[in-house]
């Protein structure tokens, strides 16, 4: 399978530390490095110039100014910016681990992409349709034990999601539409081999109540 042209990385190479920590994002960069340098650390240009890192250190700015207000509004140049910089992503390792590194392209590519990453696009396929809420998502490769690394062994993955759905659609063909998405999504926004998917019909609703947008 070919990767989606918009879907470049640059990974680390086995064994650095940017590969053992919680995840890289979609570039290859560390997302708690980058969220580091959002919060004062030496400017990074990559940082700066990469989609990816841009929204980290965006929404790092709005978490650093949330907290600093709760902290009784202080300047953000006062002496207590470490301690709170610490905190800020001791909190986001906490509420949002962005997983191991699944494999992008084919068995001779090094591409990767994080768990979080992958689970949201798909959430995102799935909640498209009018009348679906996407819940959980698991995203692991086909028969391979946990190996105790920062990445899965390359190779298809497996698929499991939980949908809540609205009473107008059959729970059969609700369910093959999502997994129709989630493959589209795979193949043309993320470039990854799936190949199992299994979907979970947890909950159904009154009509309306899951229609936030989104098409049949």
């Amino acid at each position: 399978m070919t990767p989606h042209p918009h879907a470049p990385h640059e990974p680390a190479g086995p064994g650095t530390e940017e590969t053992q920590d919680a995840g890289l994002l979609p570039c290859g960069r560390d997302v708690f490095r980058t969220m580091e340098h959002g919060l004062g650390e030496q400017p990074d240009p990559h940082a700066h110039s990469c989609p990816y890192c841009t929204a980290v250190l965006s929404e790092t700015a709005l978490l650093n100014d949330v907290v600093r207000r709760a902290e009784g509004g202080g300047s953000a140049d006062t002496g207590d910016d470490s301690a709170r910089n610490a905190r800020i992503i001791d909190a986001v390792r906490l509420e949002l681990s962005p997983g191991r590194n699944l494999p992008l392209g084919g068995s001779d590519e090094d591409m990767w992409i994080t768990e979080a990453v992958t689970a949201r696009t798909f959430r995102a396929a799935a909640a498209s349709l009018t009348g679906v809420r996407a819940g959980d998502c698991v995203v692991r490769p086909l028969d391979v034990a946990d190996p105790g690394t920062a990445r899965w062994p390359r190779g298809p993955v497996h698929v499991r999601l939980d949908a809540v759905v609205a009473r107008t659609w059959n729970l059969q063909d609700v369910a093959a539409r999502i997994r129709e998405r989630i493959t589209s999504a795979a193949d043309t926004e993320l470039g990854m081999d799936v190949a199992v998917i299994d979907v979970r019909i947890a909950d159904i609703i009154d009509p309306g109540d899951g229609d936030e947008g989104g098409d049949r």
